[in-house]
């Protein structure tokens, strides 16, 4: 017989049945909850990782930021665009006759951006009209229906003045969301994405310039930007070509100077097709889409100008026709003042530029050099690994030919203003006439990311960089009041610089004294208005400012027109 082991003769244990129910209390405790917040905070995480989630984050915070300084940092150049579309709702014409607050203080003459047509033989003579581009104003005509056409709000009123900000913030916002997008495209992680879509957004004048007025540079970069994404897209489907001559249209619409970029998107869509055997007849349908743009520009020259092929810039009374205001002769001084100049120039307000030749050469190459393709983002947060590449061809560097074309446009864009007799851009802040192309060449910058010099090193100088050149766009969003530009030294600021060879030998770079070059207080266009710093109160717009502003009795008191540099929520004398 077996003997059993002590433990098989050990009885089990009785159930108690005298056990008493836990408390209610506890049956909501800590561990029951945690799978519940554990579950929300996974939700969370999966949607911020989304793109998508991660663009509309940005949109926000930056139109919040570009409508934070309350006021408006704008030109005469801006006022024909902003009362275009009021024009529009209340006469149903692209005359200005009957908004006598805006042609001087008898009510008779022009207006700012405009002019009174006389002797010209056309079917605007007679009436003020516009020399500038109208087809931004005029498809933003419904947003102006309901405040000025139903509720009556005057025109006089504030009202135009924040419809701008809120209008073109947007535009820009938007401008840097395509950028962050088109970056995702070409396979740069979500920390690089940031950092290049910030430079653009913050880093350039794209914040203290085309975010606060109606120019035209908002629209454009937008146009600009979008364009690219749609690009960068063009291999998932050529059902994209239509409405990417749409968008390249809308923005040689908006501003003639990128009729380059439409055609430089067109051979290469031509060239694609070719290529890959996708029927290069599709090209025509960029054209067919385009042409809604095209019809529009050619009526309204023709209905108000006589003539398909005239346009308002023919009748401006500076510079009439581009043989006045395009000269070779201006190249030398005009590139050095774009690039250069200690108070307009571009790299000294945003040094991060100077990147952009490594870029170039890096770029350019077939094949990325070794080391990871991408920006090496923190591999324990799967947050922060790279998006797929897109777009790529035979292990090419991704959009390859895209980028080639962007380079010629950029150049020929910095050609154009380089010869332009007025490259200081008249009155404005910094390097205005470069920030329509400030998206392509900030997305130009990503080779950089991949480069080991880069990672180990120059980042960190780019940082330092990019944090010079968003204070100089914070001093110009929050501080700057132009008034330079109305002091002393407006001959200096309207100088041409002129570049002497005799001078040169001298040790001398330039032959007149300008204002554009100095780095004394009093003549720098930052430094000798740091003082403006202490009127904190003008920073920012509390609802009770806002809510005085945009009362029905409260109106912009214009004598020849507003002012340039408009705050908002302060008493007007």
């Amino acid at each position: 017989m077996v003997e059993q082991s002590p433990k098989m003769d050990r009885p089990l244990p009785e159930k108690r049945e005298d056990t008493a129910a836990p408390p209610k209390e506890s049956l909501n405790t800590a561990p029951a909850l945690t799978p519940l917040f554990r579950g929300l905070f996974s939700r969370l995480f999966r949607l911020f990782r989304r793109t998508g989630f991660q663009a509309f984050l940005l949109f926000a915070l930056l139109w919040i930021i570009y409508n934070s300084n309350a006021r408006l940092i704008g030109g005469s150049d801006c006022y024909a665009a902003r009362f275009l579309p009021i024009n529009l709702v209340l006469y149903g014409n692209y005359h200005y006759d009957k908004l006598s607050f805006l042609r001087g203080e008898d009510g008779k003459g022009g207006m700012p951006g405009g002019m009174l047509m006389q002797n010209t033989d056309t079917p605007s003579d007679g009436h003020v009209i516009t020399f500038y581009p109208v087809l931004i104003p005029t498809l933003l005509v419904p947003f102006y229906y309901i405040p000025f056409k139903l509720m009556g709000i005057s025109p006089e009123s504030y009202l135009p003045f924040y419809m701008d900000k809120w209008f073109m913030g947007a535009f820009v916002a938007g401008a840097a969301v395509f950028l962050f997008l088109s970056l995702a495209r070409v396979g740069v992680g979500f920390r690089g994405r940031l950092l290049l879509t910030l430079s653009c957004a913050l880093g350039t004048s794209m914040w203290a310039i085309s975010s606060q007025a109606f120019w035209q540079h908002a629209p454009s970069a937008f146009f600009l930007a979008f364009s690219l994404y749609l690009l960068l897209r063009l291999r998932e489907s050529t059902r994209l070509i239509g409405p990417l001559g749409l968008v390249t249209g809308l923005a040689a619409g908006t501003r003639p100077t990128n009729a380059m970029w439409f055609m430089l998107v067109a051979a290469y869509i031509f060239i694609y097709l070719l290529e890959n055997r996708k029927g290069w007849w599709r090209v025509i349908w960029y054209f067919v889409w385009a042409s809604p743009v095209v019809i529009f520009n050619l009526w309204y020259n023709k209905a108000y100008f006589g003539s398909c092929f005239t346009s308002g810039y023919d009748f401006n009374p500076v510079n009439r026709y581009i043989p006045d205001f395009l000269h070779i002769h201006n190249f030398p001084s005009g590139l050095r003042g774009l690039l250069i100049s200690t108070s307009l120039g571009l790299l000294p307000n945003a040094p991060f530029f100077i990147f952009i030749i490594p870029a170039f050469f890096l770029g350019m190459r077939r094949r990325p050099s070794r080391g990871p393709r991408l920006l090496p983002l923190n591999a324990h947060f799967p947050f922060f690994v790279p998006s797929r590449m897109v777009g790529t061809r035979h292990g090419d560097f991704p959009a390859l030919g895209i980028r080639r074309i962007m380079w010629i446009f950029c150049a020929a864009h910095l050609l154009l203003y380089s010869c332009y007799r007025e490259w200081w851009a008249g009155y404005s802040y910094a390097y205005r006439y470069l920030t329509d192309i400030m998206p392509l060449l900030c997305f130009l910058l990503f080779p950089l990311l991949s480069w080991k010099p880069f990672r180990c090193g120059g980042l960190g100088v780019y940082l330092v960089f990019l944090l010079w050149a968003m204070a100089i766009q914070f001093y110009g969003a929050f501080c700057w009041s132009g008034a330079l530009w109305f002091g002393k030294h407006w001959k200096n600021l309207t100088r041409q610089l002129l570049i002497n060879p005799e001078t040169l030998k001298r040790g001398r770079p330039f032959g007149k004294h300008s204002v554009h070059w100095s780095l004394e207080k009093e003549e720098h266009y930052i430094g000798m208005e740091l003082k403006f710093f202490r009127y904190s109160d003008k920073w920012w717009l509390t609802p009770e400012k806002m809510k005085s502003d945009l009362s029905r009795d409260r109106k912009v008191p214009y004598g020849v027109y507003a002012p340039i540099i408009l705050p908002f929520g302060e008493k007007v004398d």
